[in-house]
């Protein structure tokens, strides 16, 4: 929320004014964010929510008018109950245990290592799995004009490109002569009439 704002505005200055970037918040600063958190961003509301997801609560959200007086009192009410169950130890108090709610994590967002990792496993997964499938699979032997078809649709492409040195060309002849001259000794020769069967 704000505390992340204030957070990178503070890198960002850092950046701006050339000093070095503190990239890991040590335990000083890590307080001194949380007394914020809780003294400026903390509104009735959240608390409200926290409480009400936590179970201590069944209000609806129609309390919003609510003075903090009456909000107060509603929390103080909720801890005797909670304390009275036997939950809270009893040198425990009220502030103890927001504090140790206002350390809790609302809400994680993945670091962009974390993101990276998992898009590159997320890809090896799939590539992995690609290869199995299509090693199972036998490919049907190409025809010959698909393959003669193939040689030239190349030539035509490396024709259409600048620098491209004529031993590359030289290389794809002799290949298309080489499948030309296997492929020539296995034909048959037909007649005509053999066609219009």
């Amino acid at each position: 929320m704000n505390s992340r704002k204030r957070i990178l505005k503070e890198m960002i200055s850092a950046i701006e004014k050339n000093e070095t970037v503190q990239e890991n918040v040590d335990l000083r600063k890590a307080t001194a964010e949380l007394y914020k958190v809780w003294k400026i961003d903390a509104t009735a509301k959240i608390l409200r929510n926290c409480f009400k997801r936590g179970g201590f609560s069944n209000q609806t959200d129609d309390s919003d008018s609510d003075d903090e007086d009456a909000i107060l009192t509603n929390l103080k009410e909720k801890w005797k109950t909670v304390e009275g169950n036997g939950r809270i130890t009893d040198d425990a108090t009220l502030s103890d245990i927001l504090e140790v709610g206002a350390e809790l994590l609302n809400a994680s967002y993945p670091t962009d290592e974390e993101i990276l990792k998992s898009l590159m496993d997320n890809n090896k997964g799939q590539e992995n799995d690609s290869y199995s499938e299509n090693e199972n699979v036998i490919q049907p032997k190409p025809h010959r004009t698909e393959m003669l078809q193939s040689f030239e649709t190349i030539k035509r492409g490396f024709q259409m490109e600048e620098n491209v040195p004529d031993s590359i060309f030289s290389s794809l002849i002799k290949c298309e002569n080489f499948y030309e001259n296997l492929t020539s000794q296995n034909a048959k020769q037909c007649k005509i009439k053999e066609f219009f069967k």
